[in-house]
């Protein structure tokens, strides 16, 4: 009886556990640590929908910095001027090969914790990512002025 309880719990414990996607393949690429090198602040007309760069940034500009360290297992750590601000599950909504007229290699789209409205949006090549989205920088950088919606693409390097 004493295995039967625990055969079951171990069953339990495999079917509840939290779904994650490991970096095997042509997702190995993301593994390892990645640092922020600047940031392009745009701005988008919220009357027209036209963007255009504004300016560069770098991280002693706005007094924060920013890395991230993608593990092989499948967990993302984000860090915020050198402290852990979270630890998330990979889960790829998407990982593309093919981006025409880009130099990076790759797209990816990642729901953290495998949520819908949680997502880290990136492009990448060997040893530079474009993030487009992410939720830790964006709570220090979004902002609106007027009719203008300001974000940012962060641009990291891999160390």
């Amino acid at each position: 009886m004493r295995y039967l309880n625990l055969i079951t719990l171990m069953l339990l414990g495999a079917l509840l556990s939290c779904k994650k996607d490991k970096l095997e393949g042509e997702r190995a690429i993301l593994e390892g640590r990645w640092e922020v090198k600047y940031f392009i602040k745009k701005h988008k007309s919220l009357l027209t929908g036209s963007t255009s760069i504004v300016d560069t940034l770098y991280p002693m500009e706005i007094g924060h910095s920013f890395a991230f360290e993608f593990l092989k297992k499948g967990i993302l750590r984000q860090e915020s001027d050198g402290e852990l601000i979270r630890k998330d599950r990979v889960v790829f909504d998407a990982f593309n090969e093919e981006l025409p007229n880009s130099e990076y290699d790759y797209l990816c789209i990642i729901r953290l914790n495998n949520k819908e409205d949680d997502l880290f949006v990136a492009t990448l090549s060997e040893q530079n990512m474009s993030v487009g989205r992410n939720p830790i920088s964006d709570q220090f950088l979004a902002d609106t002025i007027g009719t203008n919606a300001i974000s940012y693409d962060y641009i990291y390097a891999k160390k």
